[in-house]
């Protein structure tokens, strides 16, 4: 051939022939009339073929047993392999030698430093089946008549236990035991020890101190044990370190999981704690840092003291995306934040995407409960932020959801009254927390309702729009009548003999309207007191009144609570109704 790669490989070839031993020599020389009589190609099979070898010689450098080694493997895949096959297992393999990488192109390199190996052959050898059709022996038979069987008594740990608890010994976590890695086959490259270089054009990542094998026919690497570095996200080892079990990968793709892993972020983790892994290389700016590698832990109740300051005190998941830490747990649990101030607990929050920044946490949906002696003010769904410092700093906003559950009240059980709001400011250190609305201050009404309010055109509207029943009246109607609080939506559809996709539909709108608690992941629905009330009030079973307040004010904020004195002042209200049927304001 008269291309430059065969020119430069033939000269090569005959630069380093004078180095290979008899031995290598005549394997080299029969490989070579094998592929011709297979009549591989030349300018693709016998180019790389002899490029390898050249590459293997005078870059790599191998060692003649490492070289005989591969010679071997060469002539099993002359013997087995189809012709595809052989290309891509000499192309893999020359450019193993030149690069020393595993994978090598223009947008991905992963190169293998620290690192002892060889080339070996795995046989692909089906499993051992049984037939029906296959006779059983005579002496088999003969034995399996005369034997005598004598049952032995089960082993101690299964003996059923004599105390309250039958069932002592303790379920394994599913995750505890991740899925075996696929099966490899074919020639591949044995790492008894390896540090993997993950680099493109935007990051340069090592997992080290591991060992595998690579599939020259798959590009599959299987590893197991090592430690994969944090730092594209600008976490070095003296912050985080992961350290992996079993995993494999495309080596191909810059992309790496494994099931299982086990990370320590110091500070901040107690010790190293076990989770799922994600890497993946992506396209990003210079001075920003990526959001890669990802960890999500599979507990959901670990105690975590270094979240925050003192007088925060978290249980829940963990997860390190990137740099940013969360509160996300493989479960999707939610997770408990209680803060403190001076020794007394001020809130309760919870969720299952809680950030942690330096100085805030932060959360697009969670439920909050601020303590009032023994009442408390509690929401189901809103934005919070808590924002902490040394400075004796301790402040709490939140907002309403910008979802489903942005019209859902406020319920305070110290005033025994509902308000939908905006916004509630509370700085720690002081007595007050403020209420407000946030937009058209000037004509957006806060509104304020007694636990005990009904109003027959509410009722009307809490049918809801599109279902064949009464919202309100079907789900209230159930608890009464079977004199429950707690059910899941499925009792109420076949107690009902309704769709159950529409009961869930009309649950999740009760949810946004504030009367009862629904968790879509548990189907657990709690109906709430005043969706009882509304429907015996409507039924002329129970007395109801008709407090109902508007507050209209465009510089200050609607309402203030003071915790010390106890009291609620409400700003903007002109007058307010106490009964309709007495005309009385």
């Amino acid at each position: 051939s008269r291309s430059m790669d065969a020119t430069v490989v033939g000269a090569g070839f005959f630069s380093v022939w004078n180095q290979l031993s008899l031995d290598q020599q005549l394997l080299i020389k029969k490989q070579s009339l094998q592929m011709r009589k297979r009549k591989f190609p030349l300018k693709s099979h016998m180019i790389n073929y002899f490029g390898a070898i050249v590459n293997a010689i005078s870059v790599e450098k191998t060692d003649p047993e490492t070289f005989s080694g591969y010679l071997k493997v060469a002539g099993q895949v002359l013997q087995k392999a189809t012709t595809a096959q052989a290309q891509q297992f000499f192309s893999s393999s020359r450019n193993f030698f030149q690069h020393h990488a595993l994978s090598y192109d223009k947008s991905f390199r992963l190169y293998a430093s620290d690192d002892t190996y060889s080339f070996e052959y795995i046989e692909n050898i089906p499993a051992e089946t049984l037939s029906w059709d296959e006779p059983i022996s005579e002496a088999s038979s003969s034995e399996s008549d005369n034997a005598t069987y004598e049952e032995e008594p089960p082993p101690a740990e299964y003996v059923e236990a004599t105390g309250d608890n039958e069932f002592s010994q303790e379920v394994i976590p599913i995750w505890m035991t991740p899925p075996p890695p696929p099966a490899l086959e074919g020639p591949v490259i044995k790492f008894d020890k390896v540090s993997l270089n993950f680099v493109t054009s935007y990051d340069s990542v090592y997992l080290r101190d591991s060992k595998g094998t690579l599939s020259l026919f798959q590009n599959l690497f299987v590893g197991e044990g090592g430690s994969f570095e944090w730092t594209p996200a600008g976490l070095g080892p003296d912050s985080v370190v992961c350290n992996m079990s079993t995993y494999f990968f495309n080596v191909k793709k810059p992309e790496v999981t494994a099931e299982l892993v086990k990370l320590n972020y110091k500070g901040k983790t107690p010790g190293f704690i076990p989770g799922s892994f994600e890497y993946k290389s992506q396209t990003r700016r210079d001075s920003t840092f990526s959001s890669f590698p990802r960890f999500k832990s599979y507990q959901s109740d670990l105690l975590i003291t270094g979240l925050a300051d003192q007088n925060v005190r978290y249980k829940g998941g963990f997860s390190l995306i990137g740099n940013k830490v969360t509160s996300g747990s493989v479960a999707g649990d939610p997770a408990l934040i209680e803060v403190f101030q001076q020794g007394e607990k001020k809130f309760t929050a919870q969720s299952s995407e809680f950030n942690f920044e330096p100085g805030n946490i932060t959360s697009n949906k969670a439920k909050i409960n601020i303590h009032q002696g023994n009442d408390s003010i509690v929401h189901q769904l809103v934005r919070m932020k808590y924002v902490y410092g040394s400075d004796s700093t301790q402040q709490l906003l939140l907002q309403k959801d910008k979802g489903d559950m942005r019209n859902a009240p406020y319920t305070s059980t110290f005033f025994n009254i509902d308000f939908s709001a905006d916004l509630l400011r509370w700085d720690l250190y002081s007595d007050s927390l403020n209420i407000q609305i946030e937009g058209a201050r000037n004509t957006v009404p806060l509104i304020i309702e007694s636990v005990d309010f009904y109003d027959p055109e509410d009722y009307r509207l809490l049918k809801g729009v599109g279902f064949s029943f009464h919202a309100l009246a079907l789900v209230a109607n159930y608890a009464v009548q079977n004199n429950v609080r707690e059910f899941y939506s499925g009792d109420l559809a076949q107690f009902s003999k309704r769709n159950p996709l529409e009961i869930k539909q009309a649950i999740e709108f009760l949810r946004q309207k504030g009367l009862v608690n629904y968790n879509g992941r548990t189907d657990l629905v709690q109906v709430k007191q005043k969706a009882i009330d509304i429907y015996l009030a409507h039924k002329g079973e129970e007395d109801y009144d008709n407090v109902k307040i508007h507050s209209v004010i465009a510089h200050h904020p609607n309402a203030t609570i003071n915790f010390e004195k106890r009291n609620m002042t409400v700003r903007g209200v002109e007058e307010f109704d106490i009964s309709d049927s007495l005309n009385v304001h």
